[in-house]
């Protein structure tokens, strides 16, 4: 898939960092010394990370994929469980236990710190007040740490999921014969391309959100029936009746993406259409016709 003019990069410094100089990033520190010299141009530029490497993605996706279609079986939704199904389980895990942890000691620090400060409580000593303190502070270094890699690592992965999606479908967009080019429109692998494979790349935290938060609340809600009994579910009920409003929100979004999408498809096939006669037009002096058109096609 590399075109003629494919330009030398140096290597991605991630890619050789170790497990510390990812966590504080200091593995990007050559590049903010760089640019404290002079402006960053396009030779700046690193390689992509060789996880993220269009050809190591897109064999291993088209593998997989090849393998679904001689049992028959055409659902993308196992495809992306064997290429990075266990991946995004690890990082939905790791969220969950940290999420977990710093609900539950989090608060119990701060109220503990705080009761320590109460003119007629003897239980809790200077000590014990500066391990709570520390312990906040702690978990907020530690949350600072750990959230920014959270983020990278799952971009990284939608990232891979883009990869892999778009080298299939540039992959069977070279082997299509005429024949199937004239059943497909342009709109439809433009849009495949830079609209619906994009869902991956920005809802990828929210699919391990979905199922993260509902143990997280049943956490809280354990803690809060402990602490003040059945009145702490007040507010939880409060969020919950907010849940229809929310789905319904959600559907009538979904309907709109699905009408922009038809759209989008039918503007870009009336744009190639154009675009192709354009010869044709000029001659006949169609333009305000084909312009036309498209205009009507853009609302």
């Amino acid at each position: 898939m590399d075109h003629v003019g494919l330009i030398e990069r140096k290597k991605n410094p991630r890619d050789r960092a170790n497990i510390l100089s990812k966590l504080t990033f200091s593995y990007t520190s050559g590049l903010f010394r760089r640019s404290l010299k002079k402006d960053l141009e396009e030779d700046d530029l690193y390689k992509v990370v060789n996880c993220c490497g269009a050809k190591k993605n897109g064999d291993k996706f088209e593998k997989v994929w090849r393998k679904q279609m001689k049992d028959g079986k055409t659902n993308l939704l196992p495809i992306l469980w064997k290429c990075f199904g266990w991946q995004y389980i690890f990082l939905g895990t790791m969220n969950l236990a940290w999420k977990l942890v710093s609900s539950i000691y989090e608060p119990e620090a701060i109220s503990k710190f705080v009761s320590y400060f109460n003119p007629n409580q003897t239980t809790i000593t200077f000590q014990d007040a500066v391990f709570y303190a520390g312990l906040k502070v702690g978990l907020k270094i530690g949350h600072a740490l750990y959230i920014q890699n959270y983020i990278i690592y799952v971009q990284q992965l939608a990232i891979r999921i883009r990869t892999s999606f778009c080298s299939l479908v540039y992959r069977k967009a070279l082997k299509l014969t005429p024949t199937a080019m004239n059943e497909i429109s342009l709109g439809n692998v433009i849009t495949v391309i830079t609209k619906d494979v994009m869902v991956f790349e920005h809802n990828m935290m929210l699919f391990n959100d979905m199922w993260i938060e509902i143990i997280r609340l049943m956490v809280v809600c354990y803690l809060l029936y402990n602490k003040m009994g059945i009145t702490g579910f007040v507010g939880v009920a409060v969020l919950l009746i907010i849940v229809p409003a929310q789905i319904y929100v959600a559907k009538l979004i979904k309907n709109l993406r699905l009408d922009l999408c038809k759209k989008t498809d039918e503007r870009l096939q009336a744009t190639q259409e154009t675009l192709s006669a354009i010869k044709i037009i000029k001659m006949y002096t169609w333009e305000r016709i084909f312009s036309g058109k498209v205009e009507e096609r853009r609302r």
